[in-house]
This record gives C-alpha cells, structure tokens and sequence, in this order.
C-alpha cells in the first residue's frame, strides 16, 4: 500500500516502537541524509497444529509498505 509521507513516517514510527521481543525486527540503513530508513518486522505465533507469521516490509522511497500474513498448518 502506498502513503502519504506524513502517514507513512508515522506507522513506520509505530512499526518500530511496537516490536516486542517476540518479534524479529531489522532496520536497515537509510539511504539519503534525512531519510527514513527501510525496516522488516516478523511476527510469529504458534496456532493450534501450525504458526501464524506476519510480516512488514517498508519501502521509504516508494513510501510504500508490503504487509503478508501467512498460516501454515500441519495436515495428517
């Protein structure tokens, strides 16, 4: 999904600060002088016979943001 800039630092800002220990987090090096820098933020959570993971990938150049939620479950 795309954002405005204003919106776009904001949920990064809250991507960042609201990663918990549970989570795996990176924020890579910002490109430009002032710029925000990229992060990834992975989330994992056993479920029932599998893990539930949800991931967020943010691109400040595009000012977009790549969410993607998966299940994955063992079958008998």
């Amino acid at each position: 999904e795309r954002l405005d800039a204003e919106v776009f630092a904001h949920v990064t800002e809250e991507l960042s600060q609201d990663s918990s220990r549970r989570d795996l987090f990176h924020q890579f090096g910002a490109s430009g002088r002032f710029g925000l820098a990229p992060l990834s933020r992975l989330h994992v959570e056993p479920r029932g016979k599998g893990l539930s993971v949800s991931a967020f990938h943010t691109f400040p150049e595009e000012r977009s943001i790549v969410r993607v939620q998966s299940l994955f479950e063992v079958v008998a």
